[in-house]
């Protein structure tokens, strides 16, 4: 449902805090033309509305206040049945009229709004003093109207409200329910002051929320994390990717039980090889009977599970002496070479290079070994040469 009445935001805060509302007649009340009859008796026409606007400036606790040059028993009538107590007649300079009027309401031209019409009043200087004063005080000072005349399109400088008029029709319902409403909406005393702060503040407050969000966004833009494709993995190197001393690596099977255990002084990990390069390595490895396995070298290179150890310089594998197959007795036996390779999950020990084999108080030489202690069989290769004791070959397994 659309108002009968619509103001602009702005003139209702201009109108903050109206009191008192000053009004001429001629122009203002009426429609700015004299009826002469042959008498000389001068006749004026109002108009019904402006009747309306002055009850609605009663009702909102806005006195209106009249202030006229002229005279005449048809003006006295109709501002009697309007209700308008406070006239001034034949009043040619106004200003001091005005003054009057506000002292004795005790209240100052920041209270005070003026509705004239200059047009039609060439040499009213009076009138016009009093509608600048109402109009020009630069700060706290009265609000001030102004008509417009349907034939020319001017107004005068400096006025808050510009009333259309049609054909010099001119009522006073819509300036006088701007004054009314902005009236009905205004607090008194301290609350009053801040409720207009507010009312003030609240016209830019949309722009301040605006620029707000516009910041915010920027600060969310800025400091948002950007997603980036994953960078391309670099390929791997023969070089260390760690390193540690002085370390002991064990392995345990599903039983929990210790299966190997490396030390080093010194270890290096090769990422393309999963490769672990062992300095001073020591080796202990049980197997599922208990038997106790042991390897020492210079250097040593282990796979990444840890199941197969290559031993290069001073390369020496150890089988301490325990029980054999069928419970018959098991000699020490000790590999020693340049090189030895040992598999320690299905325990052998193979090596393309010369090796000595000392197996109890029995020894061999040969250019090659591959022993499997599992099956008990160790093969020679090359030239082959041994020395063996009496009753030594019988204690352990095969040889060729």
């Amino acid at each position: 449902m659309t108002p009968a009445l619509q103001f602009d935001p702005a003139l209702l805060l201009a109108a903050q805090g109206v009191r008192v509302a000053f009004f001429d007649v001629d122009g203002v009340l009426t429609d700015g033309g004299l009826y002469l009859s042959a008498e000389g008796e001068a006749l004026k026409r109002f108009n019904i509305l402006d009747g309306l606007g002055l009850k609605l400036l009663q009702q909102a606790g806005i006195t209106p206040v009249v202030i006229t040059g002229r005279d005449s028993p048809a003006l006295r009538a109709r501002l009697a049945a309007l209700g308008i107590t406070r006239v001034h007649y034949g009043t040619e300079d106004k200003a001091p009229a005005a003054e009057q009027t506000l002292a004795a309401l005790s209240l100052g031209w920041h209270e005070a709004a003026a509705i004239g019409d200059a047009l039609a009043r060439p040499a009213g200087a009076a009138a016009l003093r009093v509608r600048g004063r109402a109009g020009q005080r630069p700060r706290g000072g009265p609000r001030r109207g102004a008509l417009r005349d349907g034939g020319r399109r001017r107004r005068r400088r400096g006025a808050r409200v510009l009333r259309p008029a049609a054909g010099g029709q001119r009522a006073l319902c819509r300036p006088a329910g701007a004054l009314r409403v902005r009236a009905a909406l205004r607090p008194a005393g301290l609350a009053g002051r801040l409720r207009t702060a507010w009312d003030r503040a609240a016209l830019y407050l949309p722009a301040v929320i605006m620029g707000m969000m516009a910041l915010g966004t920027y600060w969310l833009a800025r400091n948002t994390p950007t997603f980036q494709a994953p960078a391309a993995q670099r390929p791997l190197t023969h070089e260390p990717d760690y390193f540690m001393r002085r370390f002991s690596l064990r392995t345990f099977d599903a039983g929990g039980r210790l299966k190997s255990e490396i030390f080093g002084t010194e270890g290096r990990h090769y990422p393309d090889t999963d490769t672990l390069e062992i300095d001073q390595p020591r080796i202990r490895f049980f197997n599922e009977q208990g038997e106790l396995t042991t390897a020492t070298a210079r250097r040593g290179i282990s796979n990444g599970d840890g199941t197969e150890v290559q031993l290069v310089g001073d390369a020496v594998v150890t089988r301490e002496a325990g029980t054999g197959p069928g419970g018959s007795p098991q000699p020490r036996m000790q590999v020693r070479g340049e090189f030895l390779h040992a598999f320690l999950d299905t325990e052998r020990v193979t090596s393309p290079k010369p090796v000595v084999l000392v197996r109890g108080s029995d020894q061999f030489t040969a250019d090659s070994l591959d022993y499997d202690n599992l099956d008990r069989v160790m093969e020679l290769r090359g030239r082959v040469r041994g020395t063996l004791q009496p009753g030594g070959a019988a204690a352990g397994g095969d040889a060729r």
